[in-house]
């Protein structure tokens, strides 16, 4: 996961909000299917803009025709306790897909997310080899994993052809400068304010893939060390 620092909710949500009557002490006709849409264009859009266009649990990137909005706190839940939650910008993340999938928000259901990428050390929970497999690093990490299904034979795919398609681009592997680029800037917006596809997935592995050209390096310094004597 790339930790989302959620910015303020849009002045549109909180007006509408605001706009809704009263009964008994609690506002009505204020639940996220009854938002104006208008106001949810306003909503996506910022949500898109804030998340550099990326899945908020997967990485993938995402558009206007891939995604839905997801709830950490699920409408159920709101509904269910009377609160409004559901209407609550703070709780709104932009998640792949819109339709069913057997990974991700919709494979979560109303389960609840251990490990948020509202939570600053979800960049550091998890770990991704070169093959693109993710493993956790605790058991919140790990209970993560299971609850979004992000070890499906899917995502490893296609986290393994983003690798591939960075650190060796036409099947040629990068110089040891070329991934040390990639470790410090991949996971910067581009000028339209985007984020790479799977961007902390690919500086993970060119991390280890320095370390693997390190180890290949000193391995062969010592052959020649020991043939040389």
């Amino acid at each position: 996961m790339k930790y989302i620092r959620k910015g303020a909710s849009p002045r549109q949500i909180t007006e509408w909000f605001n706009a809704q009557p009263v009964e008994n002490g609690k506002r009505i006709n204020c639940r996220y299917e009854q938002l104006d849409p208008d106001v949810k264009r306003i909503v996506e859009q910022q949500l898109l803009e804030e998340q550099g266009w990326l899945c908020c649990y997967t990485g993938m990137s995402i558009n206007g025709n891939n995604y839905h909005i997801e709830h950490l706190i699920p409408q159920s839940v709101s509904k269910r306790q009377g609160t409004h939650e559901d209407v609550d910008y703070q709780n709104m993340l932009a998640a792949y897909p819109k339709e069913k999938c057997p990974f991700g928000a919709k494979f979560r259901e109303d389960n609840p997310v251990p490990i948020t990428p509202l939570q600053p050390i979800c960049e550091y929970k998890f770990r991704f080899d070169l093959e693109g497999r993710i493993t956790g690093v605790d058991e919140d990490a790990n209970s993560t994993v299971k609850c979004l299904n992000l070890d499906h034979e899917m995502l490893d795919e296609m986290r393994k052809a983003a690798i591939d398609e960075a650190l060796f681009p036409n099947h040629h592997r990068l110089s040891p400068t070329q991934i040390n680029v990639i470790v410090r800037d991949y996971c910067s917006r581009n000028g339209s304010r985007r984020f790479p596809k799977f961007c902390f997935v690919v500086a993970q592995a060119a991390q280890q893939l320095l370390e693997k050209i390190d180890r290949e390096k000193r391995r062969q310094q010592a052959i020649q060390r020991q043939a040389q004597r």
